[in-house]
């Protein structure tokens, strides 16, 4: 699957030839919308070329105008959108990703779409790429993709969190979106003949539109921790949690590195806490990770073994959320007082319950 976060191959000077003529696109314009909220919803369009030109590039229903895209021709002639479209999911050339999905025949029309928007959103096209997450909401709601254990993987559910994550990650862009919700009935066994999907695809709104909602604290009724940290819950229901009893926001990650060729499945996998290669005193991961600026596999002068901490530090984490005992205490102390780096720690069913 995909990881959706930071941009770390965005293209400055990616662009679309044809990026649609309006932001946010206004679907009653061109669509009937019926059974909004109900097992029955279903989209009329009533304007095609209205609602194409609208859109923009790659995004249903136009279909046609990425062929006149001078990029297209550059990369049919060199030969860079050859190969099986599930290996230009995450490739570096995210140029060849987005064609190669805009331009898919053999796929479900929402995974085609869905992954289009994914490498709009990768280029660092976000307007686009909303544009894309949200048309999977509206024309393809009930779409099916697959995992890789073969369980029923909801495109439009999953494409209604991200506008929602894009538009959260990116006010600049002035819209939120509102009532939004994709509910599947029995969506949690692995059978998709019996789902049910009660749709509502909601609508972009002006965040400056959006009433503004300003609640009192009032009093602590319920605390769960120590003095160290804690949850509190206020009187009006509101839970939050506090640090040496200061509000904190927490920024976390879930933690487990695992180096190439190291597998629980083959019995192989070391311990991240103590694993360390190259005897240096250092455990590989969390100390001594460096970053490939280059991509070429080898560690060059100038990068430098920093370790993972240190990373996540500078990107802002202040947490790390582990799945078992630590086997490395004083690891864990030297990651709250050199990096401040504070440490969630639960059992293996906490990797897949929350």
């Amino acid at each position: 699957m995909f990881f959706s976060g930071v941009l770390v191959n965005a293209d400055p000077n990616s662009k679309q030839l044809n990026e649609g003529s309006v932001f946010p696109v206004d679907y009653s314009k061109y669509c009937e919308l019926k059974g909004i909220g109900t097992k029955n919803y279903e989209y009329i369009i009533q304007d095609y070329e209205g609602l194409a030109n609208a859109v923009g590039d790659g995004v249903f229903p136009n279909n046609y105008t990425i062929y006149q895209d001078p990029e297209y021709k550059k990369l049919i002639s060199q030969r860079r959108l050859i190969g099986d479209k599930w290996s230009f999911v995450n490739a570096k050339d995210i140029h060849a990703c987005y064609f190669k999905w805009a331009l898919v025949e053999d796929e479900e029309p929402g995974v085609k779409l869905f992954y289009t928007a994914y490498n709009l959103e990768r280029a660092g096209l976000i307007e686009q790429a909303v544009k894309a997450y949200y048309a999977c909401a509206i024309h393809f709601p009930r779409s099916l993709g697959w995992t890789y254990w073969n369980t029923p993987w909801y495109v439009g559910v999953k494409s209604i969190e991200l506008v929602e994550v894009l538009l959260r990650k990116y006010p600049d862009i002035g819209y939120r979106l509102v009532d939004a919700d994709i509910f599947v009935e029995n969506g949690f066994d692995t059978d998709a003949s019996n789902d049910v999907f009660f749709i509502n695809p909601g609508r972009l709104v002006k965040t400056e539109s959006l009433p503004k909602i300003e609640k009192e604290k009032g009093q602590i009724i319920k605390s769960v921790g120590g003095d160290f940290g804690k949850l509190v819950q206020y009187n009006n229901g509101d839970w939050e949690f506090q640090l040496k009893g200061k509000p904190t926001l927490i920024k976390a990650i879930s933690y487990q590195p695992a180096p190439v060729m190291q597998s629980y499945d083959e019995g192989t996998m070391k311990d991240w806490m103590t694993y360390d290669s190259d005897n240096n005193g250092k455990p590989d991961s969390p100390l001594d990770a460096w970053v490939d600026k280059n991509g070429n596999n080898i560690q060059d002068k100038d990068e430098m073994s920093v370790g993972d901490f240190a990373l996540m530090k500078d990107m802002g984490a202040n947490s790390i959320r582990i799945y078992h005992h630590a086997t490395n205490k004083e690891l864990l102390r030297k990651a709250y007082k050199d990096y401040n780096i504070s440490v969630l720690q639960g059992d293996l069913l906490g990797m897949y319950c929350v």
